[in-house]
């Protein structure tokens, strides 16, 4: 930029400044004020800085009075004063145009990277052939690992007591509290639970925080439950999809709960 500042300065002085007139024997003519001199240079202040010209290469010096050079000086740092002033002005409006940009190439990559995250993500899924269910993985508040079977006729997600057990949730002191559930099994039996709010269930990538559950007080014997049910407090923030062929499930968040 303060070459440009420059470039203005030169075309400005050179294009008729009131100042000293150096004639040179080439041919040439300089404006500037002749600061310094000596038997074998002349040092002339063009404005924007100082050009020496050694004595044999100038032919003749038309002086003006001091009090003109003053006047050229003043003059002089007007226009430097204003030529600065543009220059900032169009530093102020690139470094506007660089951080515009700059903001909304980042808007972009948000967008993308939210599209990316919300669309539809595969997960490994197993089939328990001996009771005929589908069987997910999951982390469950970011430190136990269970195995659930998928149930979408299960409007919690339910858990067994020993998942209750190692996710610390206590469950001794239940009876008569009002968070204690009682569920009714696929096969018609019934069994007590206590409601609790699970910080997050999370499927390889995807997560959910704040997920209602219900852990089981009585420990049930029935290889069909596994660790638990995954139910629709879980499944129904996603369009979900299965291909039993490749053992794979996609979930698709959906509505308000797009991250």
């Amino acid at each position: 930029m303060r070459k440009t500042a420059i470039f203005f300065l030169t075309v400005f002085f050179a294009a008729g400044a009131n100042a000293d007139t150096i004639y040179l024997k080439n041919g040439g003519v300089v404006e500037g004020i002749v600061e310094k001199e000596d038997e074998s240079k002349i040092e002339v202040n063009m404005g924007f800085g100082s050009v020496t010209f050694q004595r044999k290469q100038v032919k003749n010096v038309e002086r003006l009075s001091p009090y003109d050079n003053g006047k050229t000086i003043k003059k002089w740092e007007e226009k430097k004063k204003e030529l600065d002033a543009k220059a900032k002005e169009f530093e102020d409006a690139r470094e506007k145009r660089f951080s515009e940009a700059y903001k909304n190439w980042m808007e972009e990559e948000g967008r993308k990277k939210l599209a990316t995250e919300a669309g539809p993500k595969d997960v490994q899924i197993t089939r328990d052939e001996g009771v005929n269910s589908i069987v997910v993985q999951v982390l469950l508040n970011e430190k136990v690992k269970a195995n659930l079977v998928l149930d979408t006729g299960a409007s919690l997600v339910v858990l067994s007591k020993r998942m209750g057990q190692e996710l610390g949730i206590d469950i001794e002191n239940t009876v008569n509290n009002k968070d204690t559930l009682v569920l009714k099994l696929a096969d018609g039996r019934t069994t007590r639970a206590r409601a609790v709010m699970l910080e997050s269930i999370k499927i390889q990538d995807i997560e959910v925080k704040k997920v209602m559950a219900a852990v089981m007080l009585d420990q049930l014997t029935d290889p069909g439950l596994k660790d638990g049910l995954l139910g629709m407090s879980f499944l129904s923030k996603f369009n979900l999809r299965m291909d039993l062929k490749t053992m794979k499930m996609s979930l698709e968040k959906i509505g308000d709960e797009k991250e």
